[in-house]
C-alpha cells in the first residue's frame, strides 16, 4: 500500500484529501441513487390494498364489482373502472417489481402520471383502476435542515475517520521525532531514530540521527577533557599545599592555603558537576516530608540554623540521593548568603513544589539565569567563597527528574529557591 502513495509529504497530502472527496461524492451519490430508486413505503402498503380488492373483485359478478367499487373509492386511493388503461412514464423497476409480485398472475400495468401513479388491471372486460396522489407518495421526511444535518453526518463520520487515520499515518514520524528531541541529555543512551515516512520526514529523521550522534560525542570528549584536566590538577595543588604550610610568613601562609582550598573546591564541584550530567540513578517511591526532615536536621546538628515547615508525610517517586545533592547545594547557598535556611514543601495539583527561603540580599530579576549556569557568581555574592556551581550542579540533579528549578523575590527581603517535581505517586 505505501509504494503506492507519493513520497513526499505534500503528495501524501493532496492523495488524502482527492481520495476523501471522492468517497464523499461516492457514498451522496448512493444516498441520492437510493433516495430516487428507493420504493415508498405508502406504495407498498397501497399494491397490498389493490391486490386484496383485485382479487375480491374477479371473485364475485361484474355488477357487484361495480357496487364494490364505488363502496370502496377513498381520497386516499382513487377507484373506478376505466375503459382504458393508464397512459404516462413506465413506473422505476424497483416499484414495478413490487407490484407485480403483489397483483400476479394478473397483468397490472403500473404508470407514472401528472397526478401520481395510476394502475390499472383488466377485469371483467374492463380496466379496474387505482390512482395514488403523487403528494402521497413522497418520504415523510424530518425538516428538511434535520434531513440535510442528516445527511452530512452520514457523509462526515467516515470520511472524517478515514481522514484522520490517513494523516495520523503521515504525521506519526513527526510525533516519534518530537519525542526523540524532548530525551535529549539524558543519560540513558537512546536508540537511533527510525527513518520511515515520507521524503521529508525520512531526511529530517537521518539529519536528526546525525546531529545526535555528533552530540553525544561532543559530550562525551568533552567530559573526558575536563574530568582529566581536574584530575590532573589534583596533584600540582597537593604539592603547592605542602610548600605553602612550609612557609613561615603566617600571613601568606594563610592566604596562599585559603587559594589552594579554593582551587581544591572548584575542582570538586567541576567533577560533581560531570557526574551530575552523567550519571543517573533510579527513580523510588520515598516519604519526601521525612526526607527534607533528615536533611533540615543534619543542618541543624551542624550548627545552622535550618527549619522546616509541611505535611508530615508525603509520598513521591523521586531519585533520592540526587535530589538530596541538590537540597543540600542550595540549603548550603541559602545559610550562606543569608544566615539562615527555611524549607517549605507543598502539594499542588501539578505535583510538588520545595521551596528554600533565606533573608540575603537576593538576586536581582536580569541576573537570575545567569546564575543558574556553571561557573557564574552574582555580584552581590562574590565576596562570599563559592565555585558558582551550586545552583548549576542543582537545576541539573532537578530537571533529570522531570523537574525544575526557578528563583523568586522573597517579601520583605531575600531569595527564594523553587524546585517543582512532579509527583509520580
Amino acid at each position: 500500500m505505501r509504494r503506492l502513495l507519493p513520497g513526499s509529504t505534500a503528495g501524501q497530502v493532496a492523495v488524502i484529501v482527492v481520495v476523501a472527496t471522492l468517497i464523499a461524492h461516492v457514498i451522496s451519490s448512493v444516498i441520492w441513487i437510493r433516495m430516487r430508486e428507493g420504493v415508498p413505503p405508502q406504495f407498498r402498503v397501497a399494491t397490498e390494498r389493490m391486490a386484496i380488492f383485485t382479487h375480491a373483485c374477479a371473485a364475485i359478478p361484474e355488477e357487484a364489482c361495480a357496487t364494490a367499487v364505488a363502496a370502496a373509492d377513498r381520497r386516499t386511493l382513487r377507484i373506478h373502472l376505466a375503459d382504458a388503461p393508464p397512459d404516462g412514464q413506465a413506473l422505476p423497476p424497483r416499484m414495478a417489481a413490487v407490484l407485480h409480485r403483489q397483483l400476479a398472475p394478473l397483468p397490472a400495468r403500473g404508470r407514472i402520471t401528472e397526478a401520481g401513479v395510476s394502475v390499472g388491471v383488466p377485469i371483467h372486460g374492463e380496466w379496474l383502476r387505482f390512482d395514488l396522489d403523487a403528494a402521497r407518495l413522497r418520504p415523510r421526511w424530518l425538516h428538511p435542515v434535520l434531513t440535510i444535518s442528516f445527511l452530512l453526518f452520514l457523509t462526515a463520520v467516515p470520511l472524517l475517520a478515514l481522514s484522520l487515520w490517513a494523516v495520523r499515518q503521515v504525521t506519526r514520524p513527526l510525533e516519534q521525532l518530537a519525542t526523540a528531541a524532548e530525551v535529549i541529555g539524558e543519560a540513558d543512551p537512546r536508540p537511533a531514530l527510525r527513518e520511515a515516512g515520507t521524503r521529508e520526514i525520512r531526511a529530517l529523521a537521518r539529519a536528526f540521527n546525525d546531529l545526535l550522534d555528533r552530540l553525544r560525542r561532543h559530550v562525551a570528549e568533552r567530559t573526558r577533557m575536563l574530568a582529566a584536566v581536574s584530575h590532573d590538577l589534583r596533584t600540582p595543588l597537593t604539592r603547592i599545599r605542602l610548600r605553602a604550610e612550609q612557609i613561615e610568613d603566617e600571613n601568606l601562609r594563610g592566604r596562599l592555603l585559603r587559594d589552594v582550598r579554593m582551587m581544591e573546591l572548584m575542582i570538586g564541584s567541576a567533577l560533581s558537576l560531570l557526574e551530575s550530567q552523567e550519571r543517573r540513578e533510579p527513580a523510588e517511591t520515598v516519604d519526601l516530608a521525612a526526607l527534607l526532615q533528615t536533611i533540615c536536621d543534619e543542618f541543624a546538628d551542624a550548627g545552622f540554623d535550618v527549619t522546616y515547615t509541611g505535611p508530615l508525610h508525603c509520598p513521591a517517586r523521586v531519585q533520592p540521593r540526587a535530589l538530596e545533592r541538590a537540597l543540600n547545594n542550595v540549603i548550603d547557598n541559602a545559610q550562606k548568603f543569608g544566615g539562615a535556611a527555611r524549607v517549605g514543601l507543598r502539594v499542588t495539583a501539578d505535583g510538588l513544589e520545595i521551596d528554600v527561603e533565606d533573608d540575603g540580599p537576593g538576586i536581582p530579576p536580569e541576573e537570575r539565569e545567569n546564575v543558574l549556569k556553571p561557573f557564574y557568581r552574582a555580584a552581590a555574592g562574590a565576596e562570599v567563597p563559592g565555585s558558582g556551581l551550586g545552583l548549576a550542579i542543582a537545576r541539573t540533579l532537578v530537571t533529570a527528574q522531570g523537574g525544575t528549578l526557578t528563583l523568586h523575590d522573597r517579601v520583605p527581603r531575600g531569595l527564594c529557591v523553587r524546585l517543582t517535581l512532579p509527583r509520580h505517586a
